[in-house]
């Protein structure tokens, strides 16, 4: 069973990743990293999709990567799917045309790397 962590965006910063069991079980859930607070009731919170890329990073929902087998740009999404989520990569070609749209599953993930994510690099989704 893979461990499940989550990260969290405040607006400013994204945090590491940590587990449910790492933070206090109040109402007024925080985290705590270099002199920045991270309320999680007030952030974007990702899950980990308890796999990593070509260079051992591992991968969050809403991460940016490229698919070096055709060079495309992509990013993370989990999506309902029946009775759970399912991890989707949607890719985008150089020109910003959608490339494919498929679950994570179908992907060869030493054939990606992670570049960003879209919280701290929309730069990287500009043209989709």
């Amino acid at each position: 069973m893979r461990e499940i962590k989550f990260r969290a965006w405040n607006g400013r910063k994204m945090s590491e990743p940590f587990r449910l069991e790492d933070i206090c079980k109040e109402c007024d859930i925080y985290v705590y990293e270099q002199q920045e607070q991270f309320a999680l009731g007030q952030c974007e919170i990702v899950e980990s999709a308890g796999l990593k890329d070509k260079n051992g990073t591992e991968v969050f929902e809403h991460d940016i990567y490229r698919n070096l087998d055709n060079g495309n740009i992509g990013r993370f999404s989990y999506l309902q799917d029946g009775g759970g989520y399912t991890l989707w990569c949607t890719e985008f070609k150089e020109n910003g045309d959608l490339s494919t749209h498929r679950a994570f599953r179908d992907l060869d993930t030493t054939n990606f790397e992670v570049l960003g994510n879209i919280y701290e690099n929309p730069e990287l989704l500009a043209n989709q």
